[in-house]
C-alpha cells in the first residue's frame, strides 16, 4: 500500500468540490484529528490585533500591559511567550505607516488566558498603565480573537457571512470551540467542519 504524505492528504481535500466527500476523506485521512490536537495546542493563546507596534518593542511586557488593562494581574512568568505574526513592514516615503502586526501571546496556563478574554472589553476603555509603550488612547483600536486554526478560521468567517445574510442569529468561538444559533431562543450548536453550516444555507 502506497503511503501519501500528510501534505499531500491535506491538498487532496481541499481540491474536492463536495462537502460530503471532503468531510468523509478528512477522517479517513485523519486530518481532521491532527487539526483539532493542533487547535488544542492553542488554546492558551490569544490574538491581539491593532496593538501599535514599535521597532525594539518588548512584546512579553505588552502583554503584561494589555492584561493589566484588562483588569487581570499577571506576572512574567504568566506569560510562556508573545511575538508578533509575520515580518516587520515600513512605509514608503510619503506613503502611510502599516497597520501594526498581530500580536500572539500564550499564557503559561488557560486560566490566565480567559481571566485575560473575559476582561478584553475592559481595555478599550483603559488607559496604559505608567510606563507602558502603549499611546494614551490606542486600546479603542484593539481587537483580541482566539488563536483558531486556519482550517476554523475558514469555517467561522462562512459562519459570519451567514450570519451577516441573515441566516443566523450568532456565531462565535468559545474556548476555541466554534458555536452558532439560528435564532436567539434555538440550541447552540457545535461547528466541527464546513458542511455544519449546510443546514443554515
Amino acid at each position: 500500500m502506497v503511503e501519501i504524505p500528510d501534505d499531500m492528504k491535506e491538498k487532496l481535500v481541499a481540491m474536492l468540490a463536495d462537502e460530503d466527500i471532503r468531510a468523509m476523506l478528512r477522517g479517513i485521512f485523519g486530518v481532521e484529528e491532527r487539526e483539532r490536537e493542533e487547535q488544542y495546542s492553542r488554546r492558551n493563546c490569544l490574538n491581539f490585533t491593532g496593538v501599535p507596534e514599535e521597532k525594539e518593542e518588548n512584546a512579553v511586557q505588552l502583554a503584561l500591559d494589555l492584561a493589566k488593562m484588562a483588569n487581570v494581574k499577571l506576572d512574567r512568568s504568566d506569560i510562556d511567550r508573545a511575538h508578533r505574526i509575520g515580518t516587520l513592514r515600513t512605509a514608503a516615503p510619503g506613503q502611510p505607516r502599516p497597520p501594526p502586526r498581530p500580536l500572539v501571546v500564550k499564557y503559561v496556563s488557560y486560566l490566565k488566558r480567559e481571566a485575560v478574554w473575559f476582561g478584553r472589553r475592559d481595555i478599550k476603555k483603559a488607559k496604559p498603565p505608567r510606563g507602558s509603550t502603549l499611546p494614551e488612547g490606542s486600546a479603542k483600536d484593539v481587537y483580541i480573537q482566539e488563536n483558531l486554526t486556519r482550517a476554523d478560521q475558514e469555517i467561522m468567517f462562512q459562519a459570519r457571512q451567514l450570519r451577516r445574510a441573515g441566516k443566523l442569529w450568532a456565531a462565535w468561538s468559545d474556548g476555541c470551540i466554534l458555536k452558532v444559533k439560528r435564532t436567539q431562543q434555538a440550541p447552540t450548536v457545535r461547528l466541527r467542519s464546513m458542511g455544519d453550516l449546510r443546514q443554515f444555507e
